[in-house]
């Protein structure tokens, strides 16, 4: 592996359609991305606690891993659908711990997963 490229385990789903993994302690921050895939990545943002970075090789994929039905999904296209690479049931779980990770992170309730129920499916996803 080339020494700018790093292994990440991707543990959690964060706003925006970006999931989280931690190089060293510090947060790396992955759209495009699901929980539970093990990836190699590079960082495009370097911030002091935290960094941005794009997925380069996918090592381990999420078996919520679907194809996209867009064909303008993915980094550097049209950019108005984050979840497209997950199947349906794994967008309403994402969104649901999204939800959760705001309430806990930005509003101090730390029991905001007995609070906040399953996300409502649509009819037609």
């Amino acid at each position: 592996m080339t020494p700018d490229l790093i292994e990440l385990d991707l543990t959690d789903a964060v706003y925006g359609g970006k999931a989280m993994g931690r190089h060293r302690g510090r947060p790396i921050f992955v759209p495009y991305a699901i929980p539970g895939e093990r990836i190699t990545a590079r960082i495009v943002e370097d911030r002091r606690s935290y960094a941005n970075a794009e997925g380069v090789g996918l090592l381990r994929p999420s078996p919520d891993r679907v194809r996209p039905e867009c064909p303008h999904f993915g980094p550097g296209r049209c950019g108005g659908c984050h979840l497209q690479h997950m199947n349906y049931p794994a967008q309403l779980r994402y969104k649901r711990a999204v939800v959760i990770d705001q309430l806990r992170r930005l509003g101090g309730v730390e029991r905001a997963d007995r609070l906040v129920r399953e996300t409502l499916p649509s009819p037609e996803p």
